[in-house]
């Protein structure tokens, strides 16, 4: 029987194609097991690489521990190498390169990792140090704030705080309390309600000569520790230097015996409070008194300071001093006159006769007192 050649043709298409179908799918089945066996190899080879950046890291921060840190500074690259991205990598290497004072190769793998990350609290504080470190003022208040204001967990608060005081205090240790006291500021509404907090804080505030702020918080820890001698003591500077010498001695009065530091500047208070004849709620005779016994030590004073064979222009002008002197005195022993008039013009006088007199001699303590009576009258601005 003869074969028909067009079937035979159209078998054996079909049988190529078949062979061709199963090719393929054989092709196709190669194709996805290599793709399943390069991804394991790759998986593999990104957790040994990950293992091995742990252990080199692990390594680098025990020998970092026991001071090694030329070795440390190996492995920590190591360590980065296989990660440059991973911080605790390259938070390592900056501070083992910090502390091998090699501050600049630190700086530059910080700022690597920061392209990636800028808002990381940790690199910007690694930054931050690096700057403070070479004194410059400017970057390392921009990385410190840059701290500051990164997300910080809920749970990193106190962390958060501590690196504001320390920010406060490279800002004091550069005189620029100016820029210290926005951040004490910022500081007091986010401490806790505790003595010791309230201490440290109002010893920043004093650094920084804001005494109003630092006597609040000194205050604020006494409402808690009411004998707590450094807060007394602190409570009595600030209302000193803020001239509220009434609150000044009631607090000095409080640590007698507790500080003998601050015995001198317990006898000061003492006598500016007795000696200043324009304090309020005292009668016309204690006024007279006062300034009666003011003017007499202030010439006294002033003769043995400056005494007669001194050149002619020091001599006049102790004389013109002099001679004002003995007027108020005898106005002082009268009755008549307006009094007010006479005391304010006393003060100023004995002011004057002081800051003579301190030129050539140094000051002790009444005559301290007896100067600062006068400005705190605005007697040294008539």
């Amino acid at each position: 029987m003869a074969t028909n050649p067009s079937t035979e043709g159209s078998d054996a298409r079909a049988r190529l194609i078949h062979r061709e179908i199963v090719q393929l799918f054989q092709l196709g089945v190669l194709a996805v097991a290599a793709f399943f066996v390069t991804r394991a190899l790759a998986a593999s080879n990104r957790e040994t690489t990950r293992r091995n950046g742990a252990e080199w890291y692990e390594r680098g921060s025990h020998l970092a521990g026991v001071g090694d840190m030329d070795r440390a500074v190996q492995f920590f690259r190591r360590a980065t190498v296989t990660n440059r991205h991973e911080p605790k990598y390259v938070l390592a290497l900056a501070d083992a390169l910090a502390r091998q004072h090699q501050p600049e190769p630190a700086r530059a793998a910080l700022l690597a990792l920061r392209e990636s990350m800028p808002e990381h609290p940790d690199v910007n504080l690694q930054l931050a140090r690096l700057a403070a470190a070479r004194h410059d003022v400017a970057e390392a208040v921009s990385f410190y704030h840059n701290t500051l204001y990164a997300p910080w967990r809920a749970t990193d608060d106190e962390r958060r705080r501590g690196v504001r005081l320390e920010l406060v205090d490279f800002l004091l240790a550069h005189g620029h309390a100016d820029g210290a006291i926005p951040e004490l500021v910022a500081l007091a509404t986010d401490i806790p309600d505790e003595p010791a907090t309230h201490l440290e804080l109002g010893s920043r505030f004093a650094s920084a000569g804001d005494w109003r702020n630092a006597l609040a918080q000194f205050q604020s820890a006494l409402r808690q520790s009411p004998r707590h001698p450094t807060a007394l003591a602190g409570a009595g500077e600030a209302a000193f230097e803020l001239g509220d010498y009434a609150i000044a001695r009631r607090y000095f009065r409080s640590t007698h015996g507790l500080d003998a530091s601050l015995s001198e500047k317990r006898e000061l208070v003492e006598l500016i409070i007795a000696g200043d004849p324009l304090a309020p709620r005292i009668g016309a005779a204690e006024r007279r008194r006062r300034l009666a016994g003011n003017i007499a030590y202030a010439t006294g004073r002033l003769a043995g300071c400056v005494p007669a064979g001194s050149d002619a222009a020091a001599g006049d002008a102790v004389r013109v001093l002099q001679a004002r002197a003995q007027t108020i005195d005898r106005q002082l022993q009268s009755r008549a006159g307006a009094e007010m008039d006479t005391i304010e013009d006393g003060v100023e006088l004995v002011g004057q006769m002081e800051a003579a007199a301190r030129r050539e001699c140094a000051a002790v303590l009444r005559d301290r007192a007896l100067l600062i009576i006068a400005q705190r009258h605005g007697a040294d601005r008539r």
